[in-house]
Order: C-alpha cells, then structure tokens, then sequence
C-alpha cells in the first residue's frame, strides 16, 4: 500500500530513484525489488508526473539492466500498454519510448519470454500506437498555420528539409 505521500514527494522521489538506475550501483541491485514494488505502487497514481517518472524508470532499467524486469514483463508490459492509451498525452509518450526501446534490444538482451509476451500485446498495442500517431484536429491546424508560415517567404535550406529520425531518450552507456 502506498502512503499518502504529497504528490511532489512522489515526484523527487522517483527522479532520485531513477537517476540511480544508470550507473546502477550495487546498493539499488540489492534493493529492486522494493525500487519495483515503488514504480508499481506509484503506476496507478492520479498523478501525471509521477506516472511520467514510473514510465521513465521503467524505460531506464529495460535500457540500461533488461534482465530485472524479465520476471515481471508481463505485468509490467500490461502497465505500458495502459500508459500508451493514458489521456495525458506526456505519459503516453514516456509509454511510447517502453516500446521504441524494447524493440531496439538485441536479441542477446531480450529472452524469448519478454519476446513473446510483448509479441501477445501486438493486436492491441499496434491499432494504439496508429491512433496516438494522428494529431488532434486543432494540433493539425496548428501545425498547418506553422506550415503556411514557415513556407510564406524563405527559402528552403538544406539541413531544413533533411529527414528528423526519432531516438530514444534513453542515454546509452
């Protein structure tokens, strides 16, 4: 259960927390398990930043130590799946870098397990990533009028039309 805590203790908490996860040191190793069970209390809370820092820290272990959360993938995938459909969109896109990062693992991190429970979520997880792709009606207009005004007078240099390929936010050691 988790204690009543207010809400910006959650917060410093988590971002300590997870400021610990890369490098890692051996005295958050000893204690995961309670660093999981905190990310899992914390993954139903009504606050929009600390469900952005529990998909953080998830993101950062699987990046950085995948073989802690073997064990829990299926919980813990089913939580991302939530988070991908969550009606804030900056959870949703802290949940989309669990699914950017998770298939840019190599097979050697990824066991066969994680592979195949997160191969069952595809008929869901996949018509969601496709609906979060589509911008709101007044964010497209928005970005129309952006459009309109950058097109308006300048012309079009180089590194400005060059393709912008996502990455993961994740630091990689």
């Amino acid at each position: 259960s988790v204690p009543n805590l207010p809400e910006s203790f959650k917060r410093e908490g988590l971002k300590c927390l997870n400021e610990l996860v890369d490098p890692l040191p051996n005295e958050l190793i000893l204690h995961m398990n309670d660093y999981l069970k905190v990310l899992s209390d914390f993954a139903g809370d009504e606050s929009v930043g600390v469900r952005k820092l529990v998909c953080q820290g998830i993101v950062q272990l699987l990046d950085i130590r995948a073989e802690y959360l073997r064990p829990h993938i299926a919980p813990v995938s089913s939580f991302m799946l939530i988070a991908t459909s969550d009606t804030n969109p900056t959870v949703s896109m802290e949940a989309c870098e669990f699914w950017l990062t998770f298939a840019s693992q190599t097979p050697d991190v990824i066991s066969p397990d994680m592979s195949d429970t997160v191969q069952n979520l595809l008929p869901q997880l996949i018509p969601l990533l496709l609906k979060n792709m589509v911008y709101p009606l007044e964010k497209q207009q928005e970005l129309m009028y952006q459009n309109e005004v950058d097109e308006s007078d300048a012309v079009d240099r180089v590194q400005d039309m060059a393709p912008v390929f996502h990455k993961s936010k994740v630091k990689r050691p």
